[in-house]
């Protein structure tokens, strides 16, 4: 396929009437999220997937089907994009709701006022070391490589103390702890959170806790593969060319979208493999075969000058153990408005926080504090409620 080569948000080339038939999808699903979602002014969105919604749309749209394949392709590839799945494995209540905490869908796919405007200097982890400096200066611990396995209510045999929640780790080495608290939040991955047991619940917590668990094992991560690829010069740039390309992927040229990353005048090319094509890469035994293919389909976009990096970085986050997929947890078609309603609700003295589970910027660092600050109110309201006065640190016992 040959390349097309543009200088606006929306690629060049497709015709006046396709892109006016793409402005009028956007605007649909922009009425859709806020209508439906943050207004709740008609019916709550039906459970079915996005690409079928996508199709229904277009097929009431009266222009020659021809000029219906870039809107429905462009569509498809910002979810393959967003959600590191494809459309048709991602549920629309899901999609809308993701829409309308963005402040629009435009919002998610551009750089300009979009959530791809800004980077940080130097990575996004020295948030989390600074985090880990400002905890540990206060008295607390940070406990990395451990998995909760299960998580039990105890009932106290203190009258003036409240139930405990005990969880059970295992970290990485095979050492089991047990943590006693009074309250517990989970913020990780929701597969992670489908895969831990809950003991000891009464039975009205219990149906509870059954209930959301089982929306939460129809839920999976996104699927990518991250490479950064660094070069002496940034010869994209000398040519003229912005580095950012968005690509129909195949299985011998996987990677969907190319950004420029050069900071600090160290030129960087960062590629994603996304959905089912990072799927079938995945694997460490395909890591010098995967760097091949990425630096192939580089030296066809840019050039020779692509094929010899000085330093070739990549994370395969399907592959991760502790996140299972990137960037975000997305449900399948099969889910419904009312159950996605259940996973922000406590369940006793346990509570849900991650950025799943934001009302806003979903998917995104904003909305992982957002979570936390929520689920933080939460707790400091059922301190209140409680007759029985509570401990509120929390105490470790190997």
């Amino acid at each position: 396929m040959q390349p097309v080569y543009y200088c606006s948000d929306i690629p060049s080339g497709l015709g006046f009437v396709a892109l006016l038939v793409t402005q009028i999808f956007l605007w649909w699903v922009n009425f859709n999220a806020y209508v439906r979602v943050k207004g709740r002014l008609f019916t709550r969105p039906a459970a079915t997937s996005t690409l079928v919604k996508f199709m229904g749309f277009l097929r009431w749209v009266p222009v020659k089907e021809s000029q219906k394949v870039a809107p429905l392709a462009l569509a498809c590839t910002l979810v393959r994009g967003v959600f590191g799945v494809e459309a048709e494995q991602l549920s629309w209540p899901h999609f809308l709701r993701y829409v309308s905490s963005a402040g629009g869908v435009e919002r998610l796919a551009t750089i300009r006022n979009g959530f791809q405007e800004t980077v940080l200097d130097d990575g996004a982890q020295q948030i989390c070391t600074r985090l880990l400096e400002e905890i540990e200066s206060c008295g607390g611990r940070v406990y990395t490589n451990e998995c909760v396995s299960q998580c039990e209510l105890m009932e106290s045999t203190c009258p003036s103390k409240c139930d405990e929640v005990v969880l059970h780790t295992v970290a990485s080495s095979g050492v089991c702890k047990k943590w006693r608290a009074a309250r517990v939040v989970f913020a990780v991955p929701p597969t992670k959170k489908a895969k831990i047991h809950f003991l000891g619940l009464p039975k009205h917590l219990r149906l509870q806790a059954e209930a959301t668990l089982s929306v939460q094992r129809r839920r999976s991560m996104g699927c990518i593969i991250k490479s950064v690829v660094c070069y002496e010069a940034a010869f994209w740039l000398e040519a003229g060319f912005s580095g950012e390309v968005i690509c129909a992927p195949t299985q011998k040229a996987p990677v969907f979208n190319i950004y420029d990353h050069t900071q600090s005048g160290s030129p960087k090319l960062v590629c994603f493999i996304n959905g089912d094509f990072a799927q079938f890469w995945s694997g460490e035994h395909k890591r010098e075969r995967r760097k091949q293919a990425v630096l192939a389909q580089l030296g066809s976009l840019f050039g020779e000058s692509a094929l010899t990096p000085d330093d070739y970085l990549e994370k395969d986050w399907v592959a991760d153990y502790y996140t299972g997929g990137c960037p975000v947890g997305c449900f399948h078609p099969e889910i419904s408005d009312e159950e996605i309603d259940m996973l922000c609700t406590p369940i006793g003295p346990i509570f849900w926080a991650g950025t799943e589970t934001a009302e806003s910027c979903q998917g995104f660092m904003s909305g992982a504090v957002q979570s936390g600050e929520r689920a933080a109110r939460q707790i400091l309201q059922s301190f209140v409620q409680d007759e029985r006065p509570c401990y509120g640190n929390i105490k470790g016992r190997g």
